[in-house]
């Protein structure tokens, strides 16, 4: 096991998270019309999503008898890494791309709560022996994988336009038959889930340059910034809701427009874009789809 300094529990769930955050993101970049795919790897995207998710959950597993039992644990009912691989890849070429994305979410949030649970002096336990197993798992693990996922990212504007075109408008055509005074099973009223939608594409021309530079601004309060959008929304009728998606998304499109349309654009910047436009209409359009009905 490593020997380097242990740090803390709240140290090690930080450096998770940014791992995830990068991970997730590129995946998101790559869209599921990508998953059936094959990777330089030989294997389809579908079946590299699936496999990360695997072995989140053994991960959660070990972690979970590690704290039982005060000991390391290995699983040897999955047999050799070879044998749990070629099953797990084999599962999921009978799943759709979106059970496999909803598989990824909930294997991470299982695994994020054991990291949160870890305390210090289990950390330190063993020689460190839970955070070799949790870098391994998350940051070590992603990071194998990144030259095969950022093959299939769009890295041009114009590449990435040609993705969020073709997410948009099955998106707006959903938004121009919903009823937006009803409310989603999400909890969100029609009209309210769209300026929301809105104003994070909003924010998009705004950060950009920033990110461009290899900068960011700090993280927004991602619940206040809702809610404020949410409330917006309830002096708007059904046509100023639209007008403002609608601002938003020509917005979007004109910063693309700015850019050398082939040159390519450091992942900071990708990530930001794809994450407030078609991963984000992803994620809203089983709600309009509910809506439209």
């Amino acid at each position: 096991m490593s020997t380097e300094t242990l740090g803390t529990s709240k140290a090690q769930l930080a450096r998770a998270d940014d791992a995830w955050v990068a991970f997730r993101l590129a995946v998101a970049a790559i869209g599921t019309e990508s998953f059936p795919r094959l990777t330089s790897a030989g294997w389809t995207y579908q079946s590299l999503v699936a496999h990360v998710a695997a072995w989140h959950r053994a991960t959660v597993t070990r972690l979970q008898r590690f704290r039982a039992e005060d000991k390391p644990v290995s699983l040897p009912e999955l047999g050799t890494d070879d044998e749990f691989n070629a099953r797990v890849a084999r599962d999921a070429a009978g799943k759709t791309p979106e059970a496999v994305l909803a598989e990824l979410d909930a294997s991470w949030d299982a695994l994020r709560a054991e990291i949160s649970a870890l305390g210090d002096e289990e950390l330190s336990a063993h020689d460190g022996w839970a955070i070799a197993l949790v870098r391994m798992n998350t940051s070590d693990h992603y990071d194998e994988h990144r030259p095969e996922l950022f093959a299939a990212v769009p890295l041009t504007p114009r590449a990435m336009r040609g993705r969020i075109e073709a997410a948009w408008w099955p998106f707006r055509r959903l938004a121009e038959h919903a009823e937006l005074e009803r409310t989603s099973s999400a909890g969100w009223s029609g009209k309210g889930m769209l300026a929301h939608v809105a104003y994070w594409m909003s924010q998009v021309p705004v950060e950009l340059p920033l990110r461009l530079e290899g900068r960011r601004t700090p993280p927004a309060d991602v619940d206040e910034q809702n809610a404020r959008a949410a409330n917006e929304a309830f002096g708007l009728d059904r046509e100023g809701i639209l007008a403002r998606l609608d601002g938003a998304y020509r917005d979007v499109i004109a910063a693309l427009d700015a850019l050398p349309a082939d040159g390519e654009t450091p992942f900071l910047a990708v990530r930001l874009i794809v994450a407030e436009t078609y991963e984000h209409f992803r994620q809203h359009r089983p709600e309009l789809e509910e809506l439209a009905r």
